[in-house]
């Protein structure tokens, strides 16, 4: 229905509220993005409410051509109005969407048992922060990546971020990881591991 306009029985049964399920969505597709289709919509329910109107008045024939239609169309611009101001709401009150390209962060805590594994998507970078003490790091750490093999997947440099220890990763594919955080020095020496999920 995007490629044409909505006829003018569908248009009408739309206002009445009588146009089938398995239609309306397909009808208010085309409504968002045709104003032509909208100034349709606003007669057409202009009409209805001056039809309906008009039905509950004794001397409803006595009306003048021109002020029905007059009404028509100030109805059906409060009706637009309306129907404009619900869908900013609805717009402003979704869940707020992560920025593109700006890495979420990731709680990495040192627990036991099952449920222990951070989890991450897939295919989408991460700010890891890890509940490791920055005095029981140093000043230089490293922070490496390994598949449940143990085969080296990646390695990121550890920065000190908020009094936390940090690193941010790349994408990883689906898998179970182990996150190995090293104090560097004479001897690499491992200070805390981590299992992470990416699904």
């Amino acid at each position: 229905m995007s490629q044409q306009h909505i006829s003018d029985e569908a248009l009408e049964r739309y206002s009445m509220g009588t146009l089938g399920v398995d239609s309306v969505g397909e009808v208010e597709e085309h409504l968002l993005g045709c104003p032509s289709c909208q100034d349709r919509l606003v007669e057409a329910d202009e009409f209805l409410a001056l039809f309906r109107t008009a039905a509950a008045q004794e001397d409803a024939r006595e009306m003048p051509w021109w002020r029905g239609i007059w009404m028509q169309r100030k109805i059906a611009l409060a009706a637009v109005t309306a129907a404009a101001a619900v869908v900013l709401i609805f717009l402003n009150v979704r869940a707020p969407q992560p920025i593109p390209g700006a890495p979420a962060t990731v709680m990495m805590e040192s627990m036991r048992g099952p449920e222990s594994s951070a989890h991450i998507t897939s295919g989408r970078p991460y700010l890891l922060k890890f509940d490791v003490a920055p005095s029981e790091v140093g000043a230089d750490s490293e922070v490496e990546v390994v598949d449940s093999a143990g085969n080296p997947v990646l390695t990121a440099r550890g920065e000190q971020r908020n009094g936390r220890l940090t690193a941010s990763i790349t994408k990883l594919a689906r898998g179970s990881y182990w996150v190995r955080v090293y104090r560097k020095g004479g001897d690499r020496e491992i200070v805390a591991e981590y299992a992470l999920e990416a699904q």
